[in-house]
């Protein structure tokens, strides 16, 4: 027995309209990410500050790269719309 699927294109062109939106807000947000100024070559923070600062750095990269990821994803989920 075969089964009937019915799919309403429409709206499926709005949820890949939506995924692409969304992908291109989250892009945005991995490159404000990006830019965040995370240094403390001066030294003024100690020690304790320098490694703070060195811990946030790397978890904004990666919260970046995470967002760049989601982004592209979606960015092919759309892609695959009919």
């Amino acid at each position: 027995m075969s089964a009937h699927t019915r799919v309403d294109t429409e709206s499926v062109r709005t949820l890949a309209h939506a995924h692409t939106a969304h992908g291109a807000e989250l892009t945005a947000v991995a490159a404000a990410l990006g830019a965040v100024p995370l240094t403390s070559g001066d030294g003024a923070l100690g020690p304790v500050g320098a490694r703070f600062v060195a811990a946030l750095a790397d978890a904004v990269a990666a919260q970046a790269h995470a967002t760049a990821a989601l982004a592209e994803r979606l960015g092919a989920a759309a892609d695959t719309r009919s």
